[in-house]
This record gives C-alpha cells, structure tokens and sequence, in this order.
C-alpha cells in the first residue's frame, strides 16, 4: 500500500482545526492528533448519510499505514416521503433522529457538511433560486444545535463540498472507500458515501 503522505501538500487545508488565541484556524499538524467519537454527516432533506468514527487520526506530515475506517454508518430518510410534506416538518425529524444518534453514540465532534453556490454549476444556480440551499442550511442549523442542547462544548466543524473533495463525484469517492477499506465494497451507495468522505478528508487519506 502505497504511503498516505504520498502527494502531501503543506499548503492544504486540513478539517481539524488547532486553537490560535481565540480563533480557529485550518493548517497541517505536526505531529498525530487522534480524535475520537467523531460524527461526520451530509445533511439532506430528502435523506441524511452520517459515518460514526471511534477514534479519528490526522496524519498529515509523517509516514503511516495507520488509517480509520467508520465504525457504523447509516442514511436516515423522513418517513413521510410526500411533495406535499412541508420541508420544515422534514427538517425536524431529521433532526430529532441526529439528536438520538448524537446521544447514543456520546459524539464529541461533528463535521457537517455546509452548502456552497457553484458559480460555474446552472444546477447550483438553480437550486439557490428556489431556496433550497437556505432550507438546507435550516436543516444544518437543527443538526448543529442537537449538539449543543446536549451539552456539547465543540463548535461544530462546516465543511463544503470543495473544501473536503473538490471535484469529486460521488462515485469517485465511493471508488476511494471501497480502495482504502475494502470491507466495506458494495456496502457504500447513497448519502453514507459523503459522510465517509468527510472522515476520510480529515485524516487526509481521501
């Protein structure tokens, strides 16, 4: 297996972020940081994919095999399915099932992933006209705060789809998964694909 720091890039942003007074600030570590209940999602009103990751390493600079794979992962669709079914009573049932999840499996950190406009994207375009990137970011805003009423300390950590993939197509990262942990082929197919991505990105093995 070919190393993870194969095509390092110091100038790359990484997801972790290190504290720097009292801002946050995106850069390579050093040295390994190990983070453990990690939840990484991709929120979505027609369908919510989520990756669970017990321990979480960032390896950026130094040589390793080491990498983590989720430990469950799952995609959660509002029971009722209907045109008709108002996007706010979606939004909270999405929310109230990532509540339990955030409980049950006492996550410390959440990586969600946040929505960006695509200038040079019609179908981006598009959908920022009919307002569906502000219900998502509604649907963001009920997942993030399920963190805090729960006690959680962390800021959740946004991510948009350039920052943890670029280009990459949905089967392209499911090609990724399937390479770096082969267990898991055939199992990845919808929404779970991106939330494992995002684990992925913030290990730098994507």
């Amino acid at each position: 297996m070919a190393s993870q720091s194969k095509g390092y890039n110091r100038n790359k942003k990484y997801l972790f972020p290190e504290r720097n007074g009292h801002k946050f600030v995106y850069r390579p570590s050093r040295h390994f940081k190990k983070f453990e209940n990690v939840l990484c999602v991709d929120p979505g009103l027609g369908g919510t994919g989520w990756a669970f990751f017990k321990t979480l390493l960032t390896k950026h600079k130094f040589k390793s095999n080491t990498q983590c794979p989720p430990d469950v992962f799952d995609v959660f669709k509002p029971y009722n399915k209907s045109e008709n079914h108002q996007w706010i009573g979606k939004s909270y049932e999405i929310a109230n099932y990532m509540f339990n999840v955030i409980a049950v499996l006492r996550v410390n950190w959440l990586i969600i992933e946040f929505p960006e406009v695509w200038g040079s994207s019609l179908r981006s375009q598009v959908s920022s006209q009919k307002g569906n990137l502000h219900k998502l970011s509604f649907l963001i805003g009920m997942i993030c705060d399920a963190m805090r009423v729960q006690g959680r300390e962390r800021v959740p950590i946004l991510v948009t789809p350039n920052e943890w993939k670029g280009q990459l197509s949905k089967e392209a990262v499911i090609r990724r998964i399937e390479l770096r942990f082969p267990h898991l082929k055939d199992m990845v197919q919808d929404h779970e694909a991106d939330a494992i991505g995002i684990g992925m990105a913030a290990q730098g093995i994507l």
